[in-house]
Order: C-alpha cells, then sequence, then structure tokens
C-alpha cells in the first residue's frame, strides 16, 4: 500500500499544464489515429462508433423531438453525429495524452506500460460508448463476433494514437521550444557523421534533421487524415440528390447520377456486396426455404417498367423524388415460388445493412410490386441497392428497402426501422406537385412566361394540375403530359403573363380517384409532408427599346 501511495505522490509532482509540445502532439496524433480507424472500419466493413450513435439518436428521440431535430439540422443529421462523434473521439484521445502524466522514470518497461495503460483506457472508453449506443439503439444487436470486430478496431486505432504521439513527444516539443543543438567541433579528417549542415547560427545534427523530417512528415499524415475525414462527413451531409436540378423542368426519366439517394448509413458505410457471395434467402412462414443467386432470379419471367420514387422526407417543393425505368421479377413470383403459408399476413424484408421494412403481403402480392436489378438498362449501383432492391407501388421509399438479402413471411407485422423512430407504419405516398420552373429565387422578364413541373400520387396517378398566378385567389388547369406508366410521375406545363412587380405562382394536383392534394402544410413526420408548392416571382419590366432597335 505504502508503495502504490509513493507512486501517487510521484505522479502528483508530475501533474500540472500541459506543454505545448504534448498538447500539439496528442492532436495531431488523434485525427491521424481516427482517419485510420475510419479506413480500418470501411475496409474491413467492421461496426463503426458514428454509426452506433446514428441509430442509438434516432431510436431515443420522440417522434416530436426527431421532427424538432430535422427542422433544425434538415437533412444534414447524419453528418452532424459523425461530425460530433469525431470530435467526442478526439476530445478523449487529447485527454487521456496531455492530462494524464506519464509515467515517472525513464526506464523502457515503465513507458512500455506507461503507453499499455493509455492504450487500454482509450479503447475501453470507446468500447463502452459503442455498448451505449448499442444498447440504446432500436435495432438488431451486435453479434459477439462484430463486438470483437469492434474492440479490436478500438485497440488498433488507440494503439495507433498513441504510438503515434509517442513518436511526436519526443520530436515536437524541443522545436516547438527553440532549441537547438549545441555547437560540435568539426569531425577528424573531413569525415562528417552527425553534422549534415552548418551556418551562421550553428551547426544543425542529424538528430535535430531527423527530427524536422518526423514532424513535417506527420503534420502532413494528420492534414491527409482531417482533410479525409472533413470530406467524408460532408459527403454525408450530400443525402438527397448529388446535383440540383431547381431550374430545370424535370426530365420523363431521371438519369441514374441525378436519381435522389437516401440511406440510414453515414458515407462509404452503404453495403458493398459482392455478387459470387450474394444471396437471397426466403423464409418464415413457407412451404420450402428458398437460396436464390441473381441467376435464379433472372430464370424467373422478368418485367421492365417506369416507377418514381419518392422518400418520406421530402418537403414541399423538393428534390427527394425521380423516376427511373427498373427490370426485374414480380415479387409475388418469387414467393409462390417458396410457396405461402396461410398464416403469413406480412413480409418482412432484411437488408445487408441490418435495414428492416414489413409489409402486408396483400401489397407484396400485388402485381407490380418487384424486386428489381436494373435501374435505367444498366445494373443498380452500390447507393441505390446493389444487387437487388424492391419496388413497392403507392409507398414511400422506405417501402422499398435496397441491399436486399432476405424475405420472411411472418403472421404479424415486425416494426420496421424507420417505424421504430417515429415514421409511418403504411407510408403511402400523399399527393404531390411542385414547380421546377421558374427556379427558386430568379428574376423573369414581364410578358408570357413559362410554368413548368412534375406531379405526383403514386399508384392512383394524376387527374388533372391546377396552377394559380394570384396566390390561390383564382385557378386554371396546366396542360399535363401522358406519364410513361401508371406508376410515374407526370410533367405538366402553363404559360401566363408575368406582371412586375412579383407575383405569387402555387400549384395544386387531383389524383386519379378525383380526390384533390392536401392543403394543410404538413411536415414529413410522420405520414409525410403535405401542402400546395408556392413560390414568389420576381418580374423584371422590359426594357423600352431605343431608336436604334427601331430602326
Amino acid at each position: 500500500m505504502s508503495r502504490f501511495k509513493n507512486h501517487l505522490r510521484s505522479l502528483r509532482g508530475h501533474v500540472g499544464r500541459p506543454s505545448r509540445g504534448r498538447v500539439a502532439g496528442g492532436a495531431a496524433a488523434a485525427v491521424a489515429a481516427l482517419g485510420f480507424g475510419y479506413f480500418a472500419a470501411l475496409e474491413f466493413n467492421t461496426p463503426y462508433l458514428a454509426n452506433l450513435a446514428i441509430d442509438a439518436s434516432s431510436s431515443v428521440l420522440s417522434p416530436g423531438g426527431l421532427s424538432q431535430v430535422m427542422e433544425i439540422i434538415g437533412e444534414v443529421g447524419k453528418a452532424a453525429t459523425f461530425a460530433g462523434v469525431l470530435a467526442l473521439q478526439f476530445t478523449v484521445y487529447v485527454a487521456i495524452w496531455s492530462l494524464v502524466p506519464a509515467a515517472p522514470g525513464t526506464r523502457v518497461g515503465g513507458r512500455v506500460r506507461d503507453a499499455v495503460s493509455r492504450i487500454a483506457v482509450a479503447a475501453g472508453i470507446f468500447v463502452a460508448i459503442a455498448g451505449f449506443f448499442a444498447l440504446a439503439a432500436d435495432t438488431p444487436p451486435l453479434t459477439g463476433w462484430e463486438w470483437g470486430e469492434l474492440a479490436l478496431l478500438a485497440l488498433v486505432e488507440a494503439t495507433a494514437f498513441v504510438g503515434f504521439a509517442l513518436a511526436l513527444n519526443l520530436a515536437l516539443p524541443p522545436l516547438l521550444q527553440g532549441a537547438r543543438p549545441r555547437p560540435v567541433p568539426a569531425p577528424p579528417n573531413n569525415e562528417i557523421d552527425e553534422v549534415v549542415a552548418l551556418d551562421a547560427t550553428g551547426v544543425v545534427s542529424r538528430r535535430q534533421f531527423m527530427r524536422v523530417a518526423w514532424v513535417m512528415g506527420a503534420g502532413t499524415a494528420s492534414i491527409a487524415a482531417a482533410w479525409y475525414l472533413g470530406r467524408s462527413v460532408a459527403a454525408t451531409a450530400r443525402t438527397g440528390v448529388l446535383r440540383a436540378m431547381d431550374g430545370t423542368w424535370s426530365e420523363d426519366v431521371t438519369p441514374t447520377e441525378d436519381f435522389y439517394v437516401v440511406s440510414k448509413n453515414i458515407a462509404g458505410f452503404d453495403p458493398d456486396v459482392s455478387l459470387p457471395g450474394w444471396r437471397l434467402i426466403v423464409d418464415g412462414l413457407v412451404d420450402e426455404e428458398l437460396v436464390l443467386t441473381l441467376d435464379d432470379l433472372q430464370t424467373m419471367p422478368v418485367t421492365t417498367g417506369f416507377n418514381t420514387l419518392m422518400c418520406i422526407s421530402y418537403r414541399v417543393g423538393g428534390e427527394l423524388i425521380g423516376n427511373a425505368g427498373w427490370t426485374g421479377v414480380a415479387l409475388r413470383d418469387v414467393l409462390q415460388r417458396a410457396g405461402v403459408d396461410p398464416e403469413a399476413a406480412y413480409l418482412k424484408f432484411t437488408s445487408a445493412d441490418d435495414y428492416t421494412e414489413s409489409l402486408p403481403l396483400e401489397a407484396a402480392m400485388d402485381e407490380d410490386a418487384r424486386l428489381v436489378w436494373l435501374m435505367n438498362d444498366e445494373p443498380l449501383t452500390r447507393k441505390h441497392g446493389f444487387p437487388l432492391r424492391a419496388l413497392v407501388p403507392g409507398r414511400y421509399g422506405m417501402k422499398n428497402p435496397k441491399w436486399i438479402t432476405r424475405l420472411t413471411l411472418e403472421p404479424e407485422e415486425s416494426e420496421g426501422y424507420w417505424a421504430a423512430r417515429g415514421w409511418s407504419r403504411s407510408a403511402f405516398i400523399q399527393t404531390m406537385s411542385r414547380f421546377d420552373v421558374p427556379g427558386r429565387n430568379t428574376r423573369i422578364a414581364a410578358g408570357l412566361s413559362a410554368l413548368r413541373g412534375v406531379a405526383f400520387a403514386g399508384e392512383r396517378g394524376i387527374s388533372r394540375v391546377e396552377v394559380s398566378v394570384d396566390s390561390g385567389e383564382s385557378w386554371t388547369d396546366a396542360e399535363v403530359r401522358p406519364p410513361l406508366s401508371d406508376l410515374s410521375w407526370v410533367r405538366w406545363e402553363h404559360d401566363f403573363q408575368a406582371e412586375p412587380p412579383r407575383q405569387t405562382v402555387v400549384v395544386r394536383a387531383t389524383d386519379g380517384t378525383g380526390r384533390r392534394q392536401i392543403e394543410e402544410a404538413r411536415d414529413p413526420l410522420p405520414e409525410g409532408a403535405t401542402g400546395y408548392h408556392r413560390r414568389p416571382v420576381r418580374i423584371q419590366e422590359q426594357p423600352e427599346p431605343s431608336a436604334g432597335d427601331e430602326a
């Protein structure tokens, strides 16, 4: 006991304000280690702390609380959580290195024990935080193997941090303190060993040179890691469309590269499925469990058609909607091949990223519900669900899972990933209409001007689109172009006389059942956004022709 007390007194004697060199070295090492950990998690497909944090935060917030957060941070919620977790890890690393004093003494054994203890503390803290997030998240629990992977990643990342920080701690403080090696006499016989340069200020030793080189290299690595992480956070924030289409009339078919993207995962962690090893399992209340390859699916009757997909997070006038051509097989053909038990009432989808969704069996057996592998005549891209995704008519995108690996027939409904977080269980599409032209904050010339846009109501179709150029006081029918299919959006157009200085244009649609779009403005959570799209338009007077123009 006395020996332990003496050790504590010795440590207290070393506690003080950390040096600039130690803090700078710890910060640089933390950034480099975080970049390394993110890269390793991507390469080896291991559980990642930021993903667990996102699942947990979206699980513990009430629907009302989640709605308020979404109002504040919009579609960058995942990016904000990602950045917050990185900041937390950075703070823990720097604190462990800078505020906890080094063990006294200079023996190698003591330094090794000190390094090992810091590694263990850092890894233990992050595994504990991961455990907290995992318990809070309303997702399938991590397996023992996944916990092992997570712990190993934390251990390797912490080891990289401590190793990097130790090396910097040896090189950086002397440089920051302006230390210079003492002048040394020239070596005999003009043999240069320790001296590599000589100037008016004295002699720079090889050791000094190596310190400078190491610090420069470490700084470069830290800057590269910061850029890498910053780019990943920014990529996570780019949920939705990759290129804003506002001001351009949407085409009948949305190019794949412009099609909106929404995922529960942070950048880089969407499943990267290897086709040779991929299988679709059909199980549950079936006569025969199936294990199918993509080739097996492609031997069944194949259909191609156009479907519009729309995210339940779509806001009035937003861009989380697109129309594409899809090729695949009817979902009911796959289920009938397995044999549907009379007790089955729901179909549960499971994806490669553990995303789950549930659908009434009646909807799954709809002739237009499909499993698809081609998008616009090309194989699905990774971000759009390669190798297989679902298309369910009349339902928001949350009911159209990507990266599907399993179909399970069940007697009762399973709570899907987003339903467990307060979103709609049914996710029926609300009728929408939108202005594409003119774009936001644009100025148009007085006189005849064009209004262009799209409208969509799921499988109900669109029977009418009306526009108002006086803020909803009066309405005029727009011309509606025929859709590519019964499940596609329609493109509409209308020309009007623009009168300075400004007008507010409004659009509304009526679905194929004769039901008009809901006028009341409501947020997307939980049932999808409603309300008319209104757009103020600034109108500029036409310049008077000059005498030269008249001539």
